[in-house]
């Protein structure tokens, strides 16, 4: 693993430079033999209103006790790793103790991160409220901007009459829609719990960060929502499951739909410009290493030296 890092590491050097002009982009495109450019898959562009059922206060100072409870009995001797094990809600660390590995900074989300970073080794932060839930924090280790730490988290209960609630309220969003009292983009100001609504409730496509999506690769809920609607329309109120693993109703809205086609300069312009960077990447990569070679000790094993090197390993 470590080999692997270094290796990423010197490419990331050797490249990190690299880019293409719009003229360099048009001369790769142009370069391509008609059947060697791809299709390009149905893409839609789509935005939501979510309403979230309110959690009262009183559950939440529960949630604030019980963590401060923990915090209590870790500082009186208890094992942090065991009170995690037994009552943290986040599946994924409770069964190694909370333990979340090493992540950089900016791999978590803000709130759980101003508080990790604060802390010094061993120490235990004050209750966190983020968008998953109440927290305690544990530091472990810290090496520079990258933190190992441990925490306990424990979800808010979404009752049935908030939930209920939540729907009363989406459907008089609703009307507002169909009667045009309300623009889309409106109501994803005035009504959205999402902070989707900082980016007029577009869903990003985390594989890309771009607005668009492939639809064969949404999820189905969502694919089964969006794909009969026009350009413009919006659907009805339906239950989403949201990142936080909770339920609330949204309201989806179809902005744009991209069919299926033959990559193309006018609407791929950006998809074509990565491969350009790719290609032009490689061969930066590849004329480090043919400049390399030559004053660089290379041991090729018995086991593959009768093989054919895309470069001159053996000289």
């Amino acid at each position: 693993i470590k080999d692997q890092f270094l290796a990423e590491r010197v490419q990331r050097g050797i490249s990190s430079d690299v880019k293409v002009t719009p003229a360099e982009v048009r001369e790769f495109f142009n370069q391509q033999n008609n059947a060697d450019i791809p299709v390009v898959p149905t893409k839609v562009e789509v935005a939501q209103i979510i309403v979230k059922p309110e959690i009262s206060e009183e559950q939440k100072d529960k949630l604030r006790d019980k963590l401060n409870s923990f915090r209590e009995r870790v500082y009186k001797g208890e094992d942090f790793k065991m009170l995690a094990t037994l009552y943290s809600d986040d599946p994924g660390s409770a069964t190694i103790g909370g333990e979340l590995g090493f992540v950089n900074r900016g791999d978590l989300v803000p709130e759980f991160e101003r508080a990790a970073f604060r802390l010094k080794e061993g120490e235990i932060s004050e209750v966190v409220e983020s968008q998953f839930g109440f927290h305690i924090v544990q530091l472990i280790e810290r090496r520079g901007e990258q933190i190992n730490v441990r925490h306990i988290l424990l979800k808010t209960k979404v009752s049935s009459t908030a939930l209920y609630n939540a729907k009363l309220k989406i459907e008089e969003v609703e009307k507002e829609l169909i009667a045009g009292t309300i623009t889309f983009d409106d109501a994803v100001e005035k009504y959205s719990d999402d902070e989707s609504k900082n980016n007029n409730g577009l869903l990003l496509n985390p594989n890309t960060m771009s607005t668009l999506h492939a639809i064969d690769e949404m999820s189905p809920t969502l694919k089964f929502a969006v794909e009969n609607l026009e350009e413009g329309s919006f659907s009805s109120p339906a239950v989403a499951q949201i990142p936080d693993e909770t339920k609330a109703y949204r309201i989806l809205k179809l902005n744009k739909r991209i069919e299926e086609h033959k990559a193309n300069l006018v609407d791929d312009f950006s998809m074509i410009k990565d491969f350009a960077i790719n290609i032009k990447k490689q061969k930066e990569l590849m004329k480090w290493i043919a400049k390399t070679i030559s004053n660089t000790y290379i041991k090729i094993n018995d086991d593959i030296s009768a093989c054919e090197f895309k470069n001159k390993w053996v000289k």
